[in-house]
């Protein structure tokens, strides 16, 4: 075999001076690429790509924000790849997007072997950061918000504040337990029978004589 120069090449690996380069043009902007590697290829493929999300019309009734919007929708709407329900991948086979799933033990049970950068609210499409349990935390909440906020029944029931819808979604729909005297509720029984024992409490504070059921009040 001889290398690109019409040089013999000798066994081994080739070197540095025996790497083939392709060059290939850009039917849509002229611009040419030298293509010797897998580094050098990704770039070609992702040029193609933005030149083919750039063309790309439906009559979809969607408002996309950015580039990366429209490259999403034009994806998984209409070439049919799948998306993450957990974060915010998509991939382009049935074998990527199955060996993905294996790493979120939330959807198959397995270990985690590898966290999600990010994380996706199916309902209002905002991204979350999940580099630590906080992120996750704050993702968590910002679902379940969600979930209050979508939640209906026939209850003729005046609810003027998110707490109280939430209140009264989980203590009279959901089997949480609670009381009237208090805000909060909970989903053990036993923790909340230990709850009611703190109003039964009076805390008297040392200077003003004030009197609170907890200890809290008092500061």
């Amino acid at each position: 075999k001889r290398n690109s120069n019409g040089v013999k090449r000798k066994r081994g690996r080739p070197r540095k001076d025996d790497t083939i380069v392709q060059e290939r043009k850009c039917e849509e902007c002229d611009e040419i690429f030298h293509i010797s590697g897998r580094k050098d290829h990704k770039e070609w493929v992702d040029h193609q790509s933005k030149h083919a999300t750039e063309k790309f019309e439906c009559s979809c009734e969607v408002d996309w924000n950015s580039f990366p919007e429209k490259e999403r929708h034009m994806r998984l709407a209409h070439l049919g790849w799948l998306s993450c329900n957990i974060c915010t991948n998509i991939f382009s086979s049935k074998d990527l997007y199955n060996k993905h799933m294996l790493t979120h033990d939330e959807s198959t049970g397995t270990s985690k072997m590898e966290r999600p950068l990010s994380l996706l609210c199916q309902d209002c499409g905002k991204v979350f950061k999940n580099n630590n349990y906080q992120d996750r935390h704050k993702y968590d909440n910002h679902v379940a918000k969600h979930k209050i906020e979508k939640f209906t029944c026939d209850c003729q029931v005046q609810l003027n504040t998110l707490v109280e819808r939430e209140r009264h979604m989980k203590v009279d729909h959901l089997g949480w337990f609670g009381r009237s005297q208090c805000l909060l509720c909970f989903k053990n029984k036993d923790v909340h029978e230990k709850h009611m024992e703190t109003h039964s409490l009076s805390f008297i504070c040392d200077i003003c004589g004030y009197i609170g059921n907890t200890k809290s009040n008092l500061s």
